[in-house]
């Protein structure tokens, strides 16, 4: 099995005060792989374009900020399925259409085995 690495040149477009892969940091990176000669030893990867709903999870973890009907109470992980339902009405979609993506996001974010998901 070879190393890859991935690379689009749209990273050194992406620039968010405080977050550690700057456009700088990348292109040193690079150039340090390439310095090395590594960059033809390596794979290159294409990079995927994540669709808006590949992005998308949802938490409960703002103690006062509970959705609606829940205003003014203290936020509770049962409170997830009212997020969960705004966002499927607000795509026009089933809240199990919503739930599975979000659930497979979860996964993926985590790097667990979708085969183990019950469902």
């Amino acid at each position: 099995m070879a190393t890859g690495y991935v690379y689009n040149e749209n990273y050194l477009i992406h620039e968010a005060a405080g977050h550690p892969e700057s456009p700088d940091r990348l292109r040193a990176i690079m150039a340090e792989l390439q310095e090395k000669g590594l960059l033809t030893q390596l794979t290159r990867i294409s990079a995927n374009n994540a669709r808006p709903e590949d992005l998308l999870l949802v938490e409960t973890d703002s103690p006062y900020l509970a959705p609606h009907p829940h205003r003014g109470k203290r936020n509770e992980p049962s409170f997830i399925k009212f997020i969960i339902e705004k966002i499927a009405g607000l795509r026009k979609m089933t809240y199990e259409e919503m739930g599975m993506i979000l659930c497979r996001n979860a996964y993926n974010a985590f790097r667990l085995n979708m085969e183990d998901m019950d469902g």
